[in-house]
This record gives structure tokens, C-alpha cells and sequence, in this order.
């Protein structure tokens, strides 16, 4: 899938049809987390403040929109999946020990890993109690099995450090649960909110998975690729954790020199002297960059062909054209 010269260079000019909306999003947000603990509300909307894409929300707006309106539920539903998301970005910097997250120094070096810990799961038990005063069962279900999924795709990958021995197979199977899950839950949440009926939701769903796939992917070729500045926080952490992701993952099954000067530059001893532009050069000269690129457009594609029967519908547009964005982003 080749992103199309109409893509928008910033994701807040890529949902003009639901902009009052993830106006409204952003509003309740900041009102939603609340405590009599000054330090819940001053880390959260740190947290907020930073920014973001809002991809979440905007995918249960759109999805609502696709299968006939807002419904009386909706909103609550855009702000908890967003909880999860920022609960979930919390949680990583406390496990990476992350300095930076766009372009500002993170929760966890200013309040401390405990403090920004616990406001993580205050933040998730928000938006639980969020849904369960506006949908049912199933639904509170669906959203804590996305929560699981979650936390076993990152403790997958926690496992997982250091070793070479990571497959495509089990690297898609991490981001699926660790990313794709909650791009999926947010699109069903959508649909369910609008009434739609099963196969409709299910449309969403694989629409949202296959896009959190590609999303993935590319956030993985942005940590080798990237710019630092750009992107807002250091290149090159993956490797540095002993992760494997999908461009040196392809490198090393070549089997020839290519990989085995990938494998020596991913296991070197002292991962904070990694040679990021040595690696970089190997892993193009190998095709692993492109291959990883050509995954990314085959997964938006795969996302685009879910919404077939919905052409000519403004909402059907917006998600191709949030296809085309997540594969030409650049951070």
C-alpha cells in the first residue's frame, strides 16, 4: 500500500469530520481522572498534556460514524480505550526506564517509578469504572481480556530480551497482543456503541487489528530509522533492551555475512555502546528495512480491504486515509 499524495504531514489535520468530537474527547480527558491525592491529577495530565496522536479515540468516533452515529455511549467509550493507552505508556517508561517521551522528560524521571506506577492503574481502573456505569458485562469483559493481552505481549517481550532467536511468528504474536489489541478493542468499542450488528463489529475489529499491526511496525522502524528530534525521545532503545524487532529479525535468517554482522551488533556486551548508524547501513544494504516497510503497506492494505462494502461513506475515507498515515509517519 503506497501512501497517497493527499496524506495529511500531521495527525491533527486527519479527522476534519469528527474534529468537534475529539474536541470533546480531549475536554473530558482532563476532567475524567480525578483524586484527593494532588500528585494522581498532576502526573496523569502530565501524561496528557504531552500530546498524542489520539488514534484510539478517533478510531471509536469513526467506527461509530461508519456503522450510523454517536451513540449515547460512545464518548465514554473513546475516553476509557484512551485511558488504557495512556495508562499502558505509564507503565513502559517505568519498564524501559525511559528518560524522554516526546520531546518532554517523562513521568516516571520526575515523580518517580512508584508514583507513576500507581497512577497508571488508577488510570485503568478509571476507565473501567467509566464503562461499567455505561455498558455491560460483555463489554467490561472484552475490555479486561484486552488488558491481559497487553500485559502478557509486554511481559513476552521482557522474556524475550537478549535472545536471537525471536521469529516473525512470535514477534507479530507480541505486538498483536502488546499494540494491535487495544487499536482493535477501540474500533469494536465504536461499533458496538453505534448498534451495530456482528459482522459489522467484526469489520471494525479486524480493521483496528490489522492497522495496530502496521502501526507496530513502523514505531519499530522509527526506533532505528528515526530522527531523534522528530521523534521526541532517543533512537535505537530496542536493540539497546536486546529486543528484536521485524527489520533485524528478517536480517538474521539470511544466514549469510550480512547477518552475522547483525547478530554481532545486536549482542554486543555493552549494549550502550551500540553502533546504531553501523547497524542501520547493514540492515538496507541486507533489504530488511524495506522488507519491514513492504510488512507495514501489506498490513495497512489488508486494514483498507476490510471496509470494502462501506465505499463512498466520509468515515470509510477518513480510516483510509488514517491507513495511508500510519505507514508515512514519521513519528
Amino acid at each position: 500500500m503506497s501512501p497517497s499524495p493527499t496524506v495529511p504531514a500531521n495527525v491533527e489535520s486527519l479527522f476534519p469530520a469528527i474534529q468537534s468530537d475529539l474536541d470533546l474527547i480531549e475536554v473530558r480527558l482532563r476532567q475524567v481522572v480525578h483524586s484527593r491525592l494532588a500528585v494522581v491529577p498532576e502526573v496523569y495530565l502530565h501524561t496528557v498534556e504531552a500530546g498524542g496522536k489520539r488514534i484510539r479515540p478517533a478510531l471509536t468516533l469513526l467506527c461509530a460514524r461508519l456503522m450510523g452515529g454517536i451513540g449515547p455511549t460512545t464518548y465514554d467509550r473513546a475516553v476509557a480505550v484512551e485511558l488504557i493507552h495512556l495508562a499502558s505508556l505509564l507503565h513502559d517508561d517505568v519498564v524501559d526506564n525511559s528518560d524522554m517521551r516526546r520531546a518532554r522528560m517523562t513521568a516516571n524521571r520526575i515523580w518517580g517509578n512508584k508514583n507513576a506506577v500507581l497512577v497508571a492503574d488508577f488510570a485503568q481502573a478509571t476507565a473501567v469504572h467509566l464503562l461499567a456505569r455505561v455498558c455491560d458485562i460483555e463489554t467490561i469483559a472484552n475490555l479486561s481480556v484486552t488488558v491481559v493481552r497487553m500485559a502478557e505481549g509486554e511481559l513476552c517481550q521482557v522474556y524475550h530480551e537478549g535472545s536471537v532467536d525471536v521469529d516473525e511468528d512470535l514477534y507479530y504474536r507480541m505486538i498483536g497482543d502488546k499494540t494491535a489489541s487495544l487499536l482493535a478493542l477501540a474500533a469494536r468499542l465504536g461499533a458496538e456503541g453505534a448498534d451495530g450488528d456482528e459482522r459489522a463489529i467484526a469489520v471494525c475489529e479486524t480493521y483496528g487489528e490489522k492497522l495496530g499491526l502496521a502501526f507496530q511496525v513502523v514505531d519499530d522502524l522509527l526506533d532505528l530509522t528515526g530522527d531523534e528530534e522528530t521523534i521526541g525521545k532517543p533512537v535505537g532503545s530496542d536493540v539497546r533492551c536486546g529486543r528484536l524487532t521485524l527489520a533485524p529479525i528478517h536480517a538474521l535468517r539470511q544466514g549469510d555475512a550480512a547477518a552475522e554482522r547483525v547478530r554481532d551488533l545486536v549482542c554486543a556486551k555493552d549494549p550502550t555502546q551500540l553502533d546504531l548508524p553501523a547497524l542501520r547501513a547493514v540492515l538496507e544494504a541486507s533489504g530488511s528495512i524495506d522488507y519491514a516497510r513492504r510488512a507495514a503497506e501489506r498490513l495497512a492494505a489488508e486494514a483498507v480491504d476490510c471496509l470494502a462494502d462501506y465505499a463512498g461513506q466520509v468515515e470509510r475515507d477518513a480510516l483510509v486515509t488514517l491507513a495511508e498515515y500510519v505507514i508515512a509517519r514519521t513519528k
